[in-house]
């Protein structure tokens, strides 16, 4: 799933639910996999099969499909479970803008953050400003939503939509997938620039 070859990701975790239909992980991570392939009803109805037995893993991949939805109040009530779930109350009220307006700037998240964290805990000792610039290289261990969801916010935010791009293009690079495709052939999101470039969109029918 991670290297971009979604279709085959899916056979194999469709193998893994017929051998054990009871192996809620799976479930999970074909629910991402529709999602990335461009199936966001079938990656909601497997994603919400899986909240049914207990499943929390990865919950903010799907926060901005739930506002994507049209939706608002299914939307508010997914992110108050997210946050809920994560332990992330504080930041509900910042979540929620950050979610519904792509308008704001960056500076307008920040001062939100800090206000929220100013109310938890009476001081801002201890604040952390929020990297909504990309400053620091995204991880390459657990990011597929970050690289593939076709509903990822920042690729709608024009206050962090080239640096999120220019991140998000850095990731690819680090995992060594341009070289890994021009061996094994490139996902259909994805394909070649003369020799040694590249370039990859999502599969949602916007690109």
């Amino acid at each position: 799933m991670g290297s971009g070859y979604f279709d085959a990701a899916a056979e194999d975790f469709e193998a893994c639910l017929q051998r054990d239909p009871d192996y809620a992980i799976c479930r999970r991570y074909l629910a991402f996999t529709e999602l990335y392939r461009g199936n966001t009803d079938r990656a909601l109805e497997l994603f919400e099969a899986g909240i049914l037995e207990g499943q929390n893993s990865h919950l903010q991949i799907m926060t901005p499909v739930y506002f994507a939805s049209g939706d608002e109040r299914a939307a508010l009530l997914y992110l108050a479970y997210v946050t809920e779930a994560t332990d992330g109350a504080l930041n509900r009220e910042v979540n929620y803008h950050y979610y519904s307006d792509h308008s704001l700037s960056n500076e307008s998240i920040t001062q939100l953050t800090r206000s929220a964290y100013l109310r938890e805990n009476g001081t801002l000792n201890g604040f952390v400003i929020p990297d909504l610039e990309y400053t620091e290289p995204l991880p390459t261990v657990s990011n597929s939503g970050l690289i593939w969801n076709p509903f990822e916010t920042d690729r709608f935010r024009p206050a962090s939509r080239d640096a999120y791009l220019a991140a998000r293009r850095a990731v690819i690079i680090e995992m060594r997938l341009p070289e890994f495709w021009r061996a094994n052939g490139f996902p259909p999101q994805c394909h070649p620039v003369d020799d040694d470039d590249f370039e990859c969109g999502w599969i949602d029918g916007t690109d």
